[in-house]
């Protein structure tokens, strides 16, 4: 993926961007509901295509575990790994995957993915009403 580090653009790419900005944080991934990436920023060595299937992957197990339990819809699933913490919430056109180091305290991090999935959803929302228009 092209990492474009203006912020002018409303390109996804942008929007990861403040996630990075977060102490802690190693990668944002938008991905399909199919585990393709749509937009990345990795500040490590991670790979990924191997992130997006991750974030798809999680976010529908997460889903499929809540509506099995009858507890709603999915917000936020958070993982912890030794190596990583897996952030997941979902998207109008997939999932937003954050990836953290363990120590990392979600809290400021809950907040700005909030943040990013409206931004996010905003665009898509004027992607397809440009498309249909």
């Amino acid at each position: 993926m092209i990492d474009n580090t203006k912020s002018s653009d409303a390109r996804p790419e942008d929007s990861l961007a403040s996630l990075l900005e977060l102490p802690g944080v190693l990668a944002g991934m938008v991905a399909t509901e199919e585990g393709l990436p749509l937009a990345a920023r990795l500040r490590s060595e991670l790979d990924e295509d191997a992130l997006a299937a991750a974030a798809a992957v999680l976010g529908r197990l997460g889903a499929k575990a809540l509506n099995a339990a009858d507890q709603g819809a999915l917000g936020l699933l958070v993982l912890d790994a030794s190596k990583f913490r897996f952030m997941v919430r979902p998207l109008a056109v997939g999932y937003l995957m954050v990836v953290t180091d363990p120590s990392t305290e979600p809290d400021p991090v809950a907040e700005q993915m909030s943040s990013t999935v409206m931004e996010l959803d905003r665009a898509t929302a004027e992607l397809v009403k440009d498309h249909t228009a």
